[in-house]
């Protein structure tokens, strides 16, 4: 079973979705494609490798349009009930998974998040601090009330390196002096020009479902497995609970 993201609306969800596919004996994967774009694969690379020193910061900064036409406007994209949450939830959670693949687990989280613009259930505009179990601590700044172009961005900083990626490319690549890096071979799977235009988002999602398929042949765990899923969505929960609460919250 292959879900998009987020795996569930909240961690209860999570948890019981994990349980029955455990108690059936089927693989549970989440939808992340964005592991499988070439860039974060080589941050994820070198970082493994400690390209960039010991790991101090990571950061995500993503915006986007207010997206106001109708087929935009759909009612269970605004209902916390039923997409449990807005912008964090929905759009930026992708750009999370990164750090999360990256840099592990989150322990805590204090965040503040509000609808500022879009009069709706959900925010559309926040931002979190995050304290990773290994220490590093994180930040993710997302809105979608803007009316000006896009923006995603993902930073880290080590004790020797920083990589800065944006948009389309990287900003900044400086890892330390003497890391070597491999060549990854060449995986873009080969579409014709029609094929490749109807992908909104690249090859992320054909990439991650061949190797879902690959994998449970296999008899492998999925690469994005149901409890990774949990955790991003442990994480983006926490921002909710702390933004209500006004405190740190562990991530659980």
């Amino acid at each position: 079973m292959l879900c998009e993201k987020p795996l569930a609306l909240d961690v209860g969800e999570a948890d019981a979705m994990i349980a029955a596919a455990r108690q059936a004996g089927v693989q549970l994967g989440v939808i992340f494609q964005h592991r499988w774009d070439p860039p974060f694969q080589r941050l994820h690379r070198a970082i493994e490798q400690q390209a960039f020193g010991q790991v101090l910061l990571g950061h995500v900064f993503h915006r986007c349009k207010n997206l106001t036409a109708p087929e935009f406007r759909d009612a269970w994209r605004e209902d916390s009930k039923t997409v449990g949450g807005g912008v964090m939830m929905m759009q930026t959670i992708h750009f999370l998974d990164i750090l999360l693949w990256c840099l592990g687990p989150v322990e805590s989280v204090t965040a503040r998040v509000d609808a500022i613009v879009l009069k709706r259930d959900v925010e559309d505009t926040g931002s979190a601090v995050l304290r990773f179990r290994s220490r590093v601590i994180g930040s993710v700044v997302s809105t979608e009330a803007i009316e000006t172009e896009r923006i995603s961005r993902i930073e880290i900083h080590g004790t020797k390196g920083t990589a800065v990626w944006e948009n389309n490319g990287w900003v900044r690549w400086e890892p330390r002096a003497d890391y070597v890096e491999e060549l990854s071979p060449d995986d873009e799977p080969r579409l014709s020009e029609a094929d490749r235009a109807r992908l909104l988002f690249g090859t992320g999602h054909v990439k991650q479902i061949t190797d879902f398929v690959d994998r449970v042949r296999r008899g492998l765990p999925p690469s994005v497995t149901g409890e990774d899923g949990r955790h991003a969505t442990a994480v983006v929960r926490a921002m909710y609970e702390s933004n209500e609460t006004g405190r740190t919250v562990l991530v659980r």
